[in-house]
């Protein structure tokens, strides 16, 4: 049988946000319990017109990560022009068609939120009569911009982007997406939120067993009967950081004890205390200690 040849009419491949495939130099998801978060972007310029179909997939949030975006949306008898800047954001609802001409450099990170998405983040963020994101065409929002950016920042590897790394951010993103374009209010604690002692120790007992960091915010916040908004806050407040930096912290620990064993190799020590790779531990070491494992160790054992 021949091989079939491609009309060179023939429509282009499109990802699931209506962008030509062909057109995007770089294309990363990263998806948590409630956001689905996707990276893209083209050194060509902007991947030419994206149409996309009434769903009732939830909604979108878009943020241009730099100045010198343009779009061109047509609506239902008139069409409009935007202009964005960096952190630039939009955010729609999947339910309505879109169709847009888009110009200019590209380069956006997006969420994703389904309707059962949000309604976990309203609840666990005592925020139950949100029920919808509001329509914004275009505005500016540097807070979501920093958190967007944490999560595909070039200096984060995939072994560095653990379970626990994301989902402390998805909560975070979820929570400042409420509060900003949710269409009803969200509670804030007029006070610290502190852990028991007991809360205390199961919290660091779960994360010495889990060290690779693949237990996540939910499981961590259900073993202390805290929803997962209410028990970020309450981490930072006890330990003064976020989950996944007090857990490189018992990681480093760790490597400290076990690279006094000279007879232990630094792979096994890598394996021992959660990181993926010898090279994903020497990374991590010499960013928390200035250091690489092996200098490290030789200026301590001589």
């Amino acid at each position: 049988m021949p091989a079939q040849t491609r009309h060179p009419d023939a429509a282009p491949k499109r990802d699931s946000l209506g962008c030509s495939l062909s057109k995007l130099d770089r294309d990363q998801t990263v998806a948590s319990r409630n956001i689905t978060f996707h990276h893209k972007s083209s050194l060509q310029g902007a991947p030419g017109q994206v149409t996309m179909p009434a769903t009732d997939r939830g909604f979108l949030i878009g943020l241009s990560t730099q100045a010198g975006h343009r779009r061109r949306i047509f609506r239902e008898h008139h069409a409009e022009q935007y202009d964005f800047e960096a952190n630039g954001v939009y955010v729609r609802p999947f339910s309505d068609s879109y169709k847009a001409d888009l110009g200019g450099t590209f380069d956006f990170i997006l969420a994703e939120v389904t309707y059962p998405g949000l309604s976990r983040i309203a609840d666990e963020a005592d925020a139950a009569r949100v029920t919808e994101l509001r329509q914004t065409d275009l505005g500016k929002d540097d807070v979501l911009g920093g958190l967007l950016g944490a999560l595909f920042s070039s200096s984060i590897g995939p072994m560095d982007r653990s379970a626990l790394f994301v989902d402390q951010l998805s909560v975070a993103i979820g929570i400042h997406l409420l509060s900003r374009y949710g269409n009803g209010p969200v509670a804030t604690p007029g006070h610290r939120r502190m852990f028991s002692s007991r809360q205390k120790a199961l919290v660091q007992d779960m994360l010495q067993a889990n060290m690779s960091g693949d237990v996540s915010v939910a499981d961590l916040a259900e073993a202390c009967g805290m929803a997962p908004a209410a028990f970020m806050q309450a981490f930072r407040d006890t330990f003064g950081q976020t989950p996944h930096q007090f857990l490189t912290q018992l990681r480093i620990a760790r490597a400290c004890d076990l690279l006094m064993a000279p007879s232990m190799s630094l792979k096994d020590v890598a394996l021992k205390c959660g990181f993926s790779d010898q090279s994903h531990f020497t990374r991590g070491f010499a960013k928390a200690t200035g250091t690489t494992p092996g200098a490290w160790r030789r200026e301590r054992i001589s």
